[in-house]
């Protein structure tokens, strides 16, 4: 293996406005790779190949969402959803999206009956609009698992975002420990790619259409965008249906994913 092939690259997206979109901090490992261990590892930046829909990603995962101006926030990203049997099962587990932890709302009372946000009302429909792009799904998790005591809390693998941002995978390339729970827009796009449709253009909500992937569970999964104090946002694997009401008590599926940007030779 060539010394510019076991290049690896972080950037640090708090820079973006100083640097520049097209610029980087850039770290060079030649002679080892590099261990991805931050809470910004999903801007982690590759030197490889450009990867299609169905290849394997850095992070052992399964790419489903490729570049397109047409994503909008995100869309420089590639995006990978962890393999079936990624929690040591074969059926993803199936958790609440909170719970009665006290940490969430003005009161810091139950996350069950209370947003992870702490503004006025006005505030938290702008942060639970934003909650839905592609490009937020680790900024709602880690605001979800914040509320949660954080990553080292005792309740970190009981509720979907806690066991989503809690998975860790070390491959070839590093150790990756960036995954969380998609985002309401992401998991639109991975419902398309559990169906066999093309992702990719969020004009296009998931359907029914096409035979569902070995692994994927025919029934709702949890996305990390809050829809008020009481209710999260979700997707029916199995009918392509957006439920805007899923009760965060229930226990619905869980799928991580994570996100990564390339670097061309």
């Amino acid at each position: 293996m060539s010394i510019s092939s076991r290049i690896r690259s972080t950037f640090d997206a708090r820079l973006r406005p100083a640097l520049g979109v097209g610029m980087a901090v850039v770290l060079i490992a030649a002679l080892s790779p590099l261990a991805i261990n931050s809470a910004e590892a999903n801007k982690h930046r590759r030197l490889t190949p450009p990867y299609l829909v169905g290849d394997t990603g850095p992070g052992g995962g399964i790419v489903f969402i490729v570049p397109t101006s047409r994503l909008g926030v995100g869309g420089d990203s590639y995006f990978e959803v962890a393999p079936m049997g990624w929690n040591g099962g074969r059926v993803d587990p199936a958790l609440p999206w909170a719970t009665a932890y006290a940490g969430c709302g003005n009161s810091l009372a139950s996350c069950l009956i209370n947003s992870i946000y702490t503004g006025d009302d006005v505030a938290n429909a702008v942060s639970r609009n934003a909650s839905r792009a592609i490009g937020m799904g680790l900024t709602n998790t880690n605001t979800i698992v914040g509320k949660h005591g954080g990553l080292n809390a005792g309740n970190i693998l009981l509720y979907a975002a806690g066991l989503a941002r809690k998975h860790t995978v070390t491959t070839g390339s590093g150790t990756y420990d960036d995954w969380f729970l998609p985002s309401k827009n992401e998991l639109n796009e991975l419902c398309k790619y559990a169906r066999g449709q093309a992702t990719g253009n969020l004009d296009n909500t998931c359907s029914s259409d096409g035979r569902l992937k070995r692994g994927f569970a025919a029934d709702a999964y949890w996305s990390s965008s809050e829809f008020d104090q009481y209710f999260a946002r979700a997707q029916n694997f199995r009918t392509g249906i957006l439920l805007d009401s899923g009760s965060k008590g229930t226990g619905l599926s869980v799928r991580p994913i994570r996100s990564f940007i390339i670097i061309s030779p």
